[in-house]
């Protein structure tokens, strides 16, 4: 890559793993529709998730959930699994993620 700036709100892939050394995997801004739902699970990698705009729940398997907004964020360890599901004006979001192996 011979310009490592990259606009994430416009590109899909942020070429992070030719700028930098270490283990990461990608980094991403992704949207959610309103109500609509993602399943993140840490199988080989780790992720954190940092709420650029709009709302959303956070969910784990065992119950508990958060309610996010702008500024919010969750990291999940290996093995760490949630859902997220967008308010009714939906959800962006940066996602760093990284290998573990």
């Amino acid at each position: 890559m011979t310009n490592p700036r990259v606009n994430l709100f416009t590109e899909a892939d942020s070429g992070i793993t030719e700028i930098m050394d270490g283990p990461w995997k990608a980094i991403q801004v992704l949207n959610i529709e309103p109500h609509s739902s993602t399943t993140l699970t840490t199988d080989g990698e780790e992720h954190s998730v940092f709420t650029i705009e709009g709302t959303a729940t956070v969910s784990e398997p065992d119950g508990r959930s958060w309610d996010f907004t702008k500024g919010d964020t969750v990291s999940l360890p290996l093995g760490g699994q949630c859902t997220i599901t967008a308010g009714p004006e939906g959800f962006r979001y940066l996602i760093i993620s990284l290998r573990v192996d």
